[in-house]
């Protein structure tokens, strides 16, 4: 997947010049995300199209951006897209923020105290969806991090 990136940010960089360069690093890069993810489409097309398929119980399963999205159309490819943008938006932007939270909680042992305070009420059982939209000093940390985050990119991009 990072192979694939770099290439594709390399071929935007020499914009019309992509004609010319070829890089077989680069097409299988991208075949071998493509083919990673078109797995877990082909599951999801296979569960959409089964025949004990119930639409009802899909509500109470997890919230699965891809059981979603399936809702819609079963077209391979454009699930396949669809994936991996959502893969290529998340991934720098999650990396950024994670970022911002560590060096916060590094430099500040009084949020790292109330963080863990709220953690530890969990009583070391994995928080569910709801758990954490509950979790209103993570989601204070996080808005504030995020906040830091989005400020300090618009700084390096006005310089």
């Amino acid at each position: 997947f990072n192979e694939a990136q770099d290439g594709l940010a390399f071929r935007i960089r020499i914009g019309p010049l992509n004609k010319f360069h070829r890089s077989s690093e680069f097409v299988g890069a991208v075949q071998r995300s493509r083919a990673y993810v078109d797995q877990f489409v082909q599951k999801a097309i296979r569960l959409r199209q089964s025949p004990d398929h119930d639409e009802s119980k899909d509500t109470n399963q997890h919230y699965l951006f891809l059981n979603q999205l399936s809702k819609r159309t079963l077209d391979a490819t454009e699930l396949t897209d669809q994936l991996l943008n959502i893969l290529l938006a998340g991934r720098d932007t999650t990396a950024s923020l994670l970022s911002m939270v560590f060096f916060t909680l590094a430099r500040r042992q009084d949020v790292w105290k109330n963080l863990k305070a709220e953690v530890d009420l969990l009583d070391g059982r994995r928080p569910s969806f709801t758990d954490l939209k509950g979790m209103t000093y993570l989601t204070w940390v996080l808005n504030e991090s995020k906040s830091h985050t989005l400020s300090c990119c618009n700084s390096l991009s006005r310089n």
